[in-house]
């Protein structure tokens, strides 16, 4: 655990709070009061308080300053930073935006300025290139050659831009050094893409860097709260390496809605500090120093908790001759917005006005074009504003006004009228900033969503962008889904049910989405078509087609997407999980399939076949089994040799990536072919265990008791037999049966309609009544379903069938269950060689005698554990012999019936014999010349050597090929 030493101080007189938690500093000190050297006192109290020096101190590779809006971070992070650049290279810390791609940016922008500090000369420029190559060099074969370089390109063209063209031109021989053959599409993975990989290599550049310059690096980075799920997931693995040289500060907001990643940055290892609000010492000491009565000081702080952002306030509001019990937490803040305003000049009051569009400052080069001023005009401007403290936090180096603040000016000051214009002109200003460079849009379509509910004169003249605009969250939700489930290609079809269904798991939508879906249909933002899901289903299906026009509608979307799901909608997402996870694989392959759809292992096996060109049956595959982010996946390939899927295979192996914000991750490895499973084997202990016997066809088993079982209790047998095999199967098997994941039952009936839906992702029974106003037809079903039994993410319906009865159910609910999986077994082995079983008899004897054994244990678990047609309970072991009839010919042994039985005894008591000769007229001859006299024994099974042989062992005749 990293612990940070505080300062010791003599002078005991206002105190600042930090509360120990796991990995957090804790400490409570009084500090003296300094004099104000120019300044407010807002900044005098931020800047002066002890955790700006702990936090300096910190040696963890990731330390967090974590608190409430208004206690002060942003001040505290920033003088931490002012301390530390006595030693180090810490340069003023960047604000993160809310897109995706946003650590990797702000860590990009603050090493830039960083290693922009006190290179003056041309000679220092020059070798700050080399260092900077030099270091993308020795990391490249981490990370691959062109991605160190792209990375340190960037990195370099962002020191040039921090250094002034004219001394920066020193870079241009360097940044043309390393250009690679796909720059373009690097760059965007770069800047605008969640990527592990590169912001590891930009960790890897800053600690190779400074080692050269002998200088530590420390970055800071404001509202880190604002990272995406998945940057907080790469922050923590920084946290969790070991850096001697390169170390982050972080600004965390804990009013923010999402505070899980604190806990992840924790457990990780980052040393975190938390900043409450100053003691009532504290406040008495600022309200002295303002020349305010301090006899009001406990009052002053019962009010604000002590929060130094509420506090300035409050004093403006006591300066102005209020009660302090006037004191309204948002009302304070109007009152003392409007004081300020009033004494801004009228241009300032219109800019205050102007500005308050924007939650992020617009690029500094076009305010003044903006607001219709001169350079000049808003240097004033900017002047007066920040002296009235409107502007009060830093924004990437620009003063700018604080959220709350802001966002008050923007809600309640302006009116409707006032909105609608700087919301339209705002909106215009933004579309023209992301036109400028889309690739680096730095939480651009958030905000252009935010502005187009006021930019009225845009969407009166584009219906599309008006009707996004018009959508609800749910709507949202299924348009994302359909963004991300539709491919461009005329083969592939995206039904309305998997898009609901997305909708729901992916976006985490509520609701009914049905009517969703309805209205995006209605505004012309969705196309559908009837048409045929896939073979086997006979329902129609409602094709979806996503329709947002050729405007600016697509991007809101987006932005709609990104600022109030907290997701990125990735157009095609199969194939862009495809094109950028599993490019290498593709490209080894000579076919390739994928989806994204949850499936069962043993679906997933049979896919590979349903790939091999007809001249290559039984060519090497493999399936993958994948999530990206929490999304299911799957994808099966098909390769011309051993060699290639070998290759594929270390790949996969060696894959941890993300983009988008999501991770891709891969969950199971099938190879294929392999070997047969032995797909008889629970019928044979079914049968030991209780004597019963089945009846079966092709396709089916089946054992008619009669006995009438309420459906919740048949699915219940049903889950407890499930459970039992998977504890008597492991690794392969286990996967061919698709029993490899936590399986559940969900059963829904209306009237004497049963809809019997195997799930994915828990282990129980469901049983739900359908409403009778709840329509289960297509194409609806599987959404209607999983929101019926409220399925989570990561749980799932795998398949359902629906069955109008109106008998009882008198089929025994075990031999039902080993039937499917017989069923599965059996299209499982169809693509898999024949299992290879000698014959001569040392061999033949010990394969029957382990699956003898095998069988007979899971007969006497299966008989004690399960109820079977009414029966349960032990049953005696047996022993086992088996005699084949055998005779010479000129091409060599031949073999004729064969004969099984058994006696009572130990399981591993197992002859096996072949009798030659002739003049044997019966099964009972058979048996006496080949073990003398068996008095007592059941279970015969009589036929041909190779069907006993393969019962024995638990497998159908042609799943097996005897050898000599």
């Amino acid at each position: 655990m990293e612990v940070s030493t505080f300062m010791q101080r003599s002078c005991q007189q206002w105190a600042v709070s930090l509360r120990w938690q796991r990995n957090v500093v804790a400490s409570t000190h009084d500090k003296s009061l300094v004099e104000a050297v120019g300044g407010r006192s807002f900044m005098l109290f931020r800047v002066e308080r002890s955790e700006a020096e702990a936090l300096a101190g910190a040696s963890a590779p990731v330390a967090i300053l974590i608190g409430d809006s208004g206690t002060g971070k942003s001040f505290v992070l920033q003088d931490a930073q002012r301390i530390a650049a006595a030693t180090f290279l810490a340069p003023a810390p960047v604000s993160c935006s809310y897109e995706t791609g946003a650590l990797q940016a702000a860590l990009l922008d603050s090493l830039a300025s960083a290693l922009a500090i006190g290179r003056a000369g041309r000679s220092q420029i020059e070798q700050l290139g080399r260092e900077v190559k030099a270091a993308a060099l020795a990391t490249a074969s981490e990370v691959g050659k062109n991605l160190a370089k792209a990375i340190a390109k960037e990195l370099l063209a962002f020191v040039k831009g921090k250094i002034g063209a004219e001394t920066g031109d020193a870079l241009a021989h360097f940044v043309k050094e390393l250009r690679t053959s796909n720059d373009a599409e690097l760059r965007r993975d770069i800047l605008s893409r969640s990527d592990a990989t590169v912001v590891r290599e930009i960790a890897r550049l800053a600690e190779q860097v400074a080692e050269a310059l002998n200088r530590d690096i420390v970055l800071a980075i404001d509202d880190a709260n604002r990272l995406s799920d998945e940057d907080r997931r790469i922050l923590a693995s920084l946290a969790a390496r070991s850096s001697p040289h390169f170390r982050i500060v972080a600004a965390w907001s804990t009013a923010a809605p999402d505070a899980s990643g604190i806990a992840i940055l924790q457990d990780a290892g980052a040393t975190v500090f938390e900043l409450t609000g100053l003691s009532p010492r504290a406040v008495g000491q600022w309200m002295d120093h303002e020349r305010i009565d301090s006899a009001v000081a406990a009052e002053v702080h019962s009010l604000t908790a002590g929060y130094p952002l509420l506090i300035e306030g409050m004093l403006a509001h006591l300066e102005a001759g209020g009660d302090p019990a006037d004191f309204r937490g948002s009302g304070m803040f109007v009152r003392v917005l409007d004081a300020a305003l009033d004494r801004l000049s009228p241009n300032a009051q219109h800019a205050a006005r102007m500005l308050a569009a924007f939650n992020q400052p617009p690029r500094s080069d076009r305010i003044a074009t903006y607001m219709g001023v001169t350079a000049i005009e808003w240097g004033t401007i900017r002047r007066a504003l920040t002296r009235e403290r409107i502007l009060t936090t830093d924004r990437d180096g620009m003063a700018w006004f604080h959220e709350q603040r802001r966002a008050h000016l923007w809600d309640v000051v302006l009116d409707d009228q006032e909105r609608r214009e700087i919301g339209q002109k705002a909106y215009d200003e933004l579309i023209d900033e992301f036109e400028a460079n889309p690739e680096i849009s730095a939480g651009l379509v958030v905000r252009i969503a935010r502005m187009a509910n006021y930019a009225h004169a845009s969407q009166d003249r584009d219906p599309m962008l008006a009707a996004v605009v018009a959508l609800d969250l749910p709507d949202i939700a299924v348009a994302a889904a359909s963004i991300e489930l539709t491919s461009p290609s005329e083969l592939a079809f995206t039904t309305a049910d998997a898009i609901l269904v997305h909708a729901r798991n992916m976006f985490g939508a509520e609701g009914n989405l049905i009517r969703s879906l309805d209205k995006l249909r209605t505004l012309g933002l969705a196309v559908a078509t009837e048409g045929v899901a896939s073979p086997g289903v006979p329902s129609e299906q409602m094709r979806i087609d996503p329709n947002f026009g050729t405007g600016h509608a697509i991007t809101v979307l987006h932005g709609r997407i990104q600022g109030e799901l907290r997701k990125v909608a990735v157009p095609n997402l199969a194939e862009h999980v495809t094109r950028t996870h599993l490019e290498k694989v593709r490209l080894e392959s000579t076919s390739m399939t994928f989806a994204i759809q949850d499936i069962d292992t043993n679906d997933l096996i049979a896919l590979i076949d349903d790939i091999r060109p007809p001249l290559m049956r039984g060519a090497p595959g493999v399936a993958i089994r994948a999530r990206f982010g929490e999304q299911p996946f799957f994808a099966t390939a098909v390769f011309n040799n051993q060699a290639l899927r070998t290759a594929a295979l270390g790949i996969l192996d060696d894959l941890n990536e993300s983009s988008f914000g999501r991770t891709f991750t891969v969950d199971k490895v099938v190879v294929d072919p392999s070997e047969p499973i032995p797909s008889v084997r629970f019928f044979r202990a079914l049968n030991m265990a209780t004597g019963l016997q089945m009846e079966r066809s092709q396709s089916k088993w089946w054992m008619r008791t009669d006995i009438t079982l309420p459906i919740n209790v048949f699915a219940w047998r049903q889950l407890e037999a499930m459970r039992f095999v998977r504890s008597q199967t492991g690794g392969l098997e286990r996967e061919a049966l698709g029993l490899d994941r936590a399986i559940g039952i969900g059963v829904a009936e209306v009237g004497d309609t049963t809809y019997w839906a195997d799930l994915r992702g828990l282990d129980t029974v469901l049983v739900k009544e359908i409403p009778a106003d709840q329509s289960m037809d297509s194409p609806y079903t599987f959404y209607n379903l999983e929101r019926l039994f409220a399925l989570k993410p990561g749980q799932s319906i795998m398949n359902f069938t629906t069955e109008v009865r109106g008998e009882p159910r008198i089929e025994d609910p075990v031999v039902d269950l080993f039937s499917d999986l017989w069923e599965n077994a059996r299209r499982f082995n169809k693509t898999q060689p024949r299992r290879k079983v000698p014959t001569n008899e040392p061999s033949l004897t010990e394969h029957i005698r382990a699956s003898h054994v095998r069988d007979q244990e899971v007969a006497r678990r299966l008989s004690e554990t399960i109820t079977i047609g009414g029966h349960r309970g032990h049953r005696d072991m047996t022993a086992l012999r088996l005699a084949i009839h055998t005779r010479r010919a000129p091409t060599g042994l031949q073999f004729g019936p064969a004969l099984a039985v058994f006696p009572p005894g130990s399981p591993d008591d197992v002859k096996v014999a072949l009798v030659d000769g002739t003049g044997i007229n019966s099964a009972d001859h058979l048996l006496e010349k080949a073990f003398g006299s068996i008095n007592q024994w059941e279970f015969p099974v009589a036929g041909p050597t190779n069907e006993v042989i393969a019962t024995l062992l638990g497998h159908e005749p042609d799943e097996i090929q005897l050898t000599r």
